[in-house]
């Protein structure tokens, strides 16, 4: 709830992503799920960017997928962000200040796997 009233005071979009960022860092590195962990947050002018490493499972391979089976993956991935994103009072609050969130996968050798972007149109479009 700190973090919403900080947002809530800022000045500029770029100053509440930039205060968002910062107080959430201090939290990571954090473990998703078996297979993504949320390594940073940077703030680069009105978009939060997120780098997500991806590691393999016994159970999931994500680093062997073929093309299709990786998109597959992304797009649920991206699905389970954007329920979390979207009932999320603070993440609501940044969204209503055109503040984009910009989610970047990488695996264990820096490669990009898949990204995408979350806005406020994205959790009006969930209703």
């Amino acid at each position: 709830m700190l973090i919403l009233c900080e947002i809530s005071f800022a000045s500029s979009a770029e100053q509440a992503a930039e205060r968002y960022a910062k107080f959430y860092k201090k939290a990571l590195p954090h473990r998703c799920n078996s297979n993504l962990v949320l390594n940073d947050i940077l703030n680069v002018s009105d978009t939060l960017i997120y780098r997500y490493g991806v590691n393999d499972t016994k159970k999931t391979w994500v680093t062997k997928f073929n093309e299709n089976e990786l998109k597959k993956y992304a797009q649920e991935t991206k699905n389970l962000n954007l329920r979390e994103a979207c009932k999320d009072k603070e993440v609501l609050a940044l969204l209503d200040a055109n503040i984009a969130l910009q989610q970047l996968f990488y695996d264990e050798n820096g490669k990009l796997l898949f990204e995408y972007e979350i806005t406020r149109l994205d959790c009006l479009n969930q209703k």
